[in-house]
């Protein structure tokens, strides 16, 4: 179904990647990931990929077999996405940001965490996520792949895996060429959007979400957690596309503790897009810190300073939404 919002409401969006997931529950980071899937033999399974994107990373280490792999790794018994269980330090974070009233959550997971502590539980099963399944009228059913109109809803909770779910592995989108095909998908639906978010603010009239593409071009956007890496093409584009929208959009924060480097490209592009960089005055470990000080573990220290890192941010944000309300 469409969901309407008021038009001088400007929709409340949070966008929730990874980070908070391995800083606090039992998730797979992406270098763990795509090492899972790896079945190159010409090329070493330990092999560190510095300079290329993590969308082609993948395509090399599958040998081109994206799909299959996808599939060989969600379809398992140990479903790496669909069969986690929440941590209680994870729910205790993730609850508070349920809790802040968000109009919509997307996410680039592939997991169902959110949508287990939605519903108050540490986990949910098949049947509950078929029942809290749903979709936008743009379309007669739930989409199979680029879920731009398709979402879980609960307790008042809009959830969109906006990459894909873990339990459907044709919606996943890994791989360079399919980043592309969702890109062309974004690109396709603003351009039948035209100015209609422009012509509904100018004459009083309330936006009609058809997609989380909708929420994301008009809303104040709060992302946490996702290192916003230049292979996020699709998310660097939308950021992009929101600033020339000739409509009244809402803001965008981006939480990431600082990590020292004297000029880092990814801040100052993202200033660029207008976007408020929040860094709750927690600074990183560099890796060059334990020459001087040998006795330092560098990862162990910078995990405990995400933790803090973390939780710093989610005051932010409910001090904001708290303000905004």
């Amino acid at each position: 179904m469409d969901i309407n919002i008021n038009s001088t409401k400007k929709p409340q969006v949070l966008l929730l990647g990874n980070g908070l997931l391995q800083a606090f529950g039992d998730t797979v980071s992406w270098s763990d990931l795509v090492k899972q899937m790896h079945i190159n033999s010409n090329v070493d399974k330990d092999l560190l990929f510095a300079n290329i994107p993590f969308p082609l990373e993948i395509v090399i280490r599958t040998n081109d077999n994206v799909d299959t792999q996808i599939k060989d790794i969600t379809i398992s018994d140990n479903n790496t996405f669909a069969n986690k269980s929440v941590t209680p330090e994870l729910y205790k974070r993730l609850e508070k940001l349920i809790d802040c009233g968000f109009d919509h959550i997307l996410t680039t997971n592939y997991g169902y965490e959110i949508e287990a502590v939605a519903i108050g539980k540490n986990s949910i099963n098949d049947y509950s996520l078929t029942k809290g399944k749903d979709h936008t009228d743009i379309v007669k059913r739930a989409e199979n792949k680029f879920y731009l109109h398709t979402y879980y809803t609960f307790n008042n909770t809009n959830i969109w895996h906006i990459h894909g779910e873990g339990k459907n592995p044709n919606s996943i989108i890994l791989g360079h060429y399919y980043y592309g095909n969702l890109l062309t998908k974004y690109k396709k639906y603003l351009d039948s959007v035209g100015y209609k978010y422009e012509y509904r603010q100018q004459h009083k009239q309330p936006q009609i979400i058809n997609s989380w593409i909708d929420a994301f071009i008009l809303g104040d956007i709060y992302i946490l957690g996702l290192s916003m890496d230049f292979s996020e093409l699709d998310l660097w584009w939308l950021i992009n596309r929101k600033k020339r929208e000739k409509a009244n959009t809402g803001n965008i924060y981006f939480f990431e503790p600082n990590d020292c480097n004297t000029f880092n490209t990814k801040i100052e592009l993202l200033k660029c897009y207008n976007v408020t960089v929040e860094n709750c005055n927690i600074s990183l470990i560099r890796n060059d810190d334990n020459t001087e000080k040998p006795e330092l573990n560098v990862k162990e220290k910078n995990n405990e300073l995400y933790r803090l890192f973390y939780d710093a941010a989610i005051d932010n944000i409910i001090n904001r939404q708290k303000n905004y309300l």
